[in-house]
């Protein structure tokens, strides 16, 4: 509520309008009442100084007979059982279905993803088999099975590439124990190795490519693209093998995309191995992370900013 005063005078018949403020009541969520400015019976009083050198002293005071202890007290409790209410009825919304953060300070990562799509590669009939990578202090919760085979897709011509849709879903349920370390140990976090490859008519299998992903480090929705590669031998023959045979150069061991499992050195070398560049694959993922420390800390939050009300 705004209080005016209505200062308008006349200069040579003309009223020139004038208003000037006195006082802003106000009421917030809370019911509390505030005053601007505030109350000052007794001290110095505010001024107002009209366009024609006009001087106006006011003040404010509180004609209210003070509030008894016991009205505060009845208050106070009237809202603390509004407060209550609110907060049961949420509970009541969310329900109790929901798992609680990991203990020991470990972290919980809910990983729900999707194989989208394929293209770029030479033959039809494209399917993708991927498996996630679990590296030190990683385990995956229950029992879930850390790969995924999408079906068979045929291709079909899209802004000059063949393009093979999936949209096939995967989701685990991943617990990281030494979340102390996390922030310096991104090099250690789950992978997704992925092998793509193509079926013919006459049900011969080919290597179309292989990629890995590390998983995105932050909670949110992610998409990327992977681009691929396969092994090449000798030009002519391996491109003869791969047309008449269907049998092409190929992993013994899904690891060896990445990191060998057998790897135990400071500095893994490559040198040699010869390859050629082949599709991408798309991938959209939606992560959760959970923690009892960032539960904690949200709650740190809360409780200083209420405060600082």
């Amino acid at each position: 509520m705004y209080i005016m005063a209505d200062l308008t005078h006349s200069v040579e018949g003309i009223d020139i309008w004038e208003e000037h403020l006195l006082c802003l009541i106000q009421v917030d969520d809370g019911g509390a009442v505030s005053v601007k400015p505030d109350f000052n019976s007794g001290q110095t009083p505010y001024r107002i100084e009209t366009r024609n050198r006009d001087v106006y002293e006011y003040r404010l005071h509180q004609v209210m007979e003070p509030v008894p202890p016991e009205h505060i007290d009845q208050e106070k409790n009237l809202q603390e059982e509004i407060y209550r209410r609110k907060a049961e009825q949420l509970h009541n919304l969310v329900g109790t279905q929901f798992a609680d953060p990991p203990e020991g300070g470990a972290l919980s990562v809910v990983l729900l993803g999707e194989i989208v799509s394929a293209q770029g590669f030479e033959y039809n009939d494209i399917y993708v088999t991927a498996q996630l990578q679990l590296p030190e202090f990683w385990e995956v919760s229950g029992d879930q099975e850390l790969s995924v085979v999408t079906q068979i897709s045929r291709t079909k011509s899209k802004h000059l590439y063949n393009v093979a849709n999936f949209n096939c879903p995967f989701e685990y349920d991943l617990i990281y124990h030494n979340i102390t370390t996390i922030e310096d140990d991104l090099a250690h976090w789950p992978c997704v190795l992925m092998e793509v490859c193509s079926l013919d008519s006459w049900d011969r299998h080919r290597v179309e490519g292989y990629g890995h992903l590390p998983l995105p480090s932050s909670p949110g929705v992610h998409e990327v693209e992977v681009g691929t590669w396969r092994p090449s031998g000798t030009p002519v023959v391996d491109t003869l093998r791969r047309f008449f045979v269907g049998g092409a150069s190929r992993l013994r061991e899904m690891s060896y995309i990445s990191k060998p499992s057998d790897f135990e050195g400071r500095h893994l070398s490559k040198y040699g191995f010869q390859t050629e560049s082949s599709g991408t694959v798309d991938f959209r993922f939606n992560i959760i992370h959970q923690s009892s420390s960032s539960v904690q800390r949200f709650q740190s939050e809360q409780l200083n900013h209420a405060i600082s009300r």
